[in-house]
């Protein structure tokens, strides 16, 4: 479970409800940011635990973009909580087999196939995996990353259902930290002049103002400059540094290069 004493000033924290809001405020004992302006952004409200010498602050989600700040979602640092009737007590104390009828997804082990999945090994590491098949040997074949041990990204065999001792559905805000972080380790950030290729498509940022990451979690594909920079387990490749851009053009053609302005 994440602290949010614990996060550094390029980090913060999506509320996508009230009740998150009021809850992520409670555990930062300097703050000082009232409880009723989650109404000014909503869902969209994003919590800056260093803001004003770790007093606070706060905006809407798309500050926190345009600046590239890494977003972490409110559950990371929330226990989940489960209302029980007084029947339903009752009931587990004499029947404890009821709690996995009651919350099966409490007891999930099998990943959801086509969808990420946030995973912890019974030995303690934890993943997040975009899983599709199993080979001969019951693994889970596809990509993902180990959020333990400098959290890379790989693709390989990752893990058997055996070895599972808890999984869920992994949240948006998650995956695109996982991807964001990783883009950046690629070479994607800063706002330099870049030329990328993906899928055969080179792409070429022309106003470094739109240097900023967004996340389409529908079609799980990143952006970064309003160009693809991973699209269902493929990286686009930097094929330029900054000051090679005219020497790209004068290679390709300025016709071959999508142009981002």
């Amino acid at each position: 479970m994440k602290k949010v004493t614990d996060l550094k000033e390029n980090e913060c924290i999506h509320c996508a409800t009230k009740k998150e809001f009021k809850a992520i405020l409670g555990l930062n004992p300097k703050n000082t940011v009232e409880k009723r302006v989650w109404k000014d952004y909503r869902e969209e409200t994003i919590y800056y635990p260093c803001d004003d010498n770790k007093k606070g602050g706060y905006s809407g989600i798309n500050h926190a973009k345009e600046y590239n700040y890494t977003i972490h979602h409110a559950s990371d640092f929330l226990q989940p909580t489960y209302q029980l009737t007084k029947e339903q007590i009752i009931e587990i104390a004499e029947n404890g087999s009821l709690v996995k009828d009651l919350f099966p997804d409490a007891f999930e082990k099998s990943l959801k196939s086509n969808l990420w999945n946030f995973v912890t090994s019974k030995i303690g590491f934890e993943y997040l995996i975009y899983g599709n098949e199993k080979d001969k040997k019951g693994n889970y074949i596809g990509y993902g990353f180990s959020l333990d041990r400098k959290k890379y990204y790989y693709e390989s065999p990752f893990i058997t259902d055996e070895q599972i001792k808890y999984s869920r559905l992994a949240t948006p805000e998650e995956v695109e930290t996982a991807l964001v972080n990783e883009a950046k380790r690629r070479g994607f950030k800063g706002k330099e002049r870049l030329v990328w290729e993906i899928d055969g498509a080179r792409y070429l940022i022309s106003n470094p103002e739109l240097s900023y990451f967004e996340y389409e979690k529908e079609s799980s594909i990143l952006f970064f400059a309003k160009g693809i920079v991973f699209d269902n387990g493929t990286w686009a490749e930097i094929i330029t540094t900054p000051n090679d851009v005219i020497k790209v053009i004068e290679t390709y053609g300025a016709d071959k290069l999508i142009t981002l302005i």
